[in-house]
């Protein structure tokens, strides 16, 4: 009987002693890691972090950069191949460009700001976006919250696939945006299509001349030629007051004043002898002396002068000659 219970005693005893080692133990760890995560504890108590722990939160950091850096190369190589460039060659339409690309003509010229689909120039580059959605080239007032409602798309999503930093926008900066529906595709933005005018023929003493662009989109109200008996030499483009008009080729504000019959009047020079001329606006918005590229806003749209209605006088000079500008226009 004494032996059973000693045994009994022995048994208690030695799970005792292993319920206390286990305890001293996990309450060692338990201080440990405490200790580990309170560095001023750490030091007062005497306590040094083992130097593996050290390396092994180095070596996770670079992983975790190395992960970083991998995943926007990656991005950045995705929205290089979501917007391209296409250079027309002699001979090509849009809608075989547009074709050979599947998408949508309409969609082609909307972002490429081509107002006339039949008349496109050897040497003229296009964008073309290979993923589903759109193109939007950033205005000045331009938000991203703006932006992204236009398109019916969260602002994130833009931010995030054009790798915006802070969210920034630049004035001409173009943005791809993935899986959005255009203003054209919503009716809110319709290209104006111009009849054809066959065969453009320039005078004999030219050969070449910048690539010019449409300074804005609108509805062409009066043509270069004779009007009411007198001569007009220029093309009226109507569009709504304040509407912004873009330069037609890069250049160099070389007058920004009023004149009469013109009201408010800006004249780019392009060189070689090129200028254009942007009468009646509401508002200039870039200085004499100043250098713009092609598409840059450098004023809006307005009535001053002598005009019936808010619309852009466009003239295209060479030399002293005021020439058609519908034989430069894409």
């Amino acid at each position: 009987m004494n032996k059973l219970f000693y045994s009994l005693k022995k048994k208690e005893f030695a799970l005792l002693w292993q319920s206390a080692v286990l305890s001293a133990v996990v309450w060692g760890l338990a201080l440990g890691l405490f200790l580990s995560f309170v560095p001023a504890i750490a030091e007062t108590s005497g306590y040094s972090r083992p130097a593996y722990l050290e390396e092994l939160e180095s070596y996770r950091y670079s992983v975790e950069q190395y992960k970083i850096l991998q995943e926007r190369q990656k991005r950045e190589e995705i929205l290089k191949e979501a917007l391209i460039q296409h250079e027309i060659k002699s001979g090509e339409t849009l809608s075989e460009i547009a074709d050979f690309y599947g998408i949508n003509v309409q969609e082609l010229a909307y972002w490429n700001n081509i107002s006339n689909l039949h008349f496109i120039r050897a040497g003229q580059v296009l964008d073309i976006v290979t993923v589903k959605g759109s193109l939007h080239h950033v205005a000045k007032e331009d938000t991203l919250e703006c932006i992204a409602r236009d398109y019916d798309v969260e602002p994130a999503v833009v931010a995030e696939f054009n790798l915006l930093d802070e969210r920034k926008l630049s004035e001409g900066q173009k943005l791809v945006i993935p899986g959005g529906i255009s203003p054209l595709e919503k009716g809110v933005v319709p290209v104006t299509l111009l009849a054809s005018r066959g065969e453009r023929r320039l005078p004999k003493d030219i050969s070449s001349a910048p690539l010019f662009e449409w300074p804005l989109n609108g509805t062409i109200t009066s043509y270069f030629g004779m009007r009411k008996g007198l001569f007009h030499f220029g093309l009226d483009i109507a569009a709504p007051s304040g509407e912004l008009i873009r330069a037609a080729a890069d250049g160099v504000v070389v007058f920004n004043g009023i004149q009469s019959g013109y009201g408010r009047l800006l004249i780019i020079d392009h060189g070689g002898g090129w200028s254009t001329l942007y009468a009646h606006n509401s508002k200039n918005l870039v200085s004499k002396g100043g250098r713009v590229s092609a598409g840059q806003t450098i004023a809006r749209v307005g009535a001053t002068g002598n005009a019936t209605g808010p619309h852009v006088h466009l003239e295209i000079i060479f030399g002293s000659r005021k020439l058609d500008p519908l034989l430069f226009l894409p």
